[in-house]
């Protein structure tokens, strides 16, 4: 491994930031420890192999993997992370098979392989001139992409935000999008389903709340 986080005197909660490569000798690249655990992954970060967030067994895991500002990346060989967080401004491809991951995306998430979890488009508050707006994530689901929100996980918009469909995207007891709204903005976001596309949902489809 190129980066070890030992358990041996203690479970510590580890940040990893990466903007380079990290290159060792056999897999995982990086084996985290049992705390929750943070790996942020910058523009020109690379591993040669998987990154593993660490033991499950008996532990109970809040790990995280971080895209941030100004990264186009396709990383997906990761294991034992349960949250994957989009920052503003970043860009994250995934064409692999990933389950039990929440993804959090305040930027540009585009799926091309299968993601059974919850997909949540965080909005970004900017504040102009006294002025609050809204910058929200965007999803983009390539034909051939696969989103089943398992368990009562959805694919949400939390105010601003956009998703384009030519997929599909199931909801197995839930919604399969929901389009929220809150105490302190109106939903304006937007889904745009492709003719190739398929939005289904245990109780709706599209969920769109008042």
């Amino acid at each position: 491994p190129g980066v070890v986080f030992s358990d041996a005197h203690g479970t510590y909660n580890n940040t990893l930031i990466n903007t380079g490569a990290i290159i060792g000798r056999g897999s995982p690249a990086v084996p985290f420890g049992g705390g929750n655990d943070l790996l942020q992954i910058g523009v020109g970060a690379s591993f040669p192999g998987a990154v593993d967030g660490g033991p499950t067994v008996g532990i109970s895991h809040y790990n995280t993997l971080e895209f941030l500002s100004g990264v186009n990346s396709s990383f997906s060989n990761f294991t034992n992370f349960q949250v994957v967080a989009i920052d503003s401004g970043a860009t994250w491809t995934n064409a692999g098979t990933l389950s039990g991951v929440n993804v959090s995306n305040a930027g540009l998430l585009i799926n091309q392989g299968s993601l059974d979890s919850g997909v949540y488009l965080a909005s970004t508050p900017v504040i102009t001139g006294g002025t609050t707006s809204y910058n929200g994530g965007v999803l983009v689901n390539n034909s051939g992409g696969i989103i089943t929100n398992t368990g009562h996980s959805y694919v949400g918009v939390y105010g601003v935000g956009s998703i384009s469909n030519a997929g599909t995207i199931s909801g197995t007891v839930g919604d399969g999008i929901f389009l929220r709204a809150g105490s302190s903005y109106i939903n304006s976001g937007t889904v745009t389903n492709a003719a190739t596309g398929t939005i289904t949902g245990y109780s709706a489809g599209i969920h769109v709340a008042g």
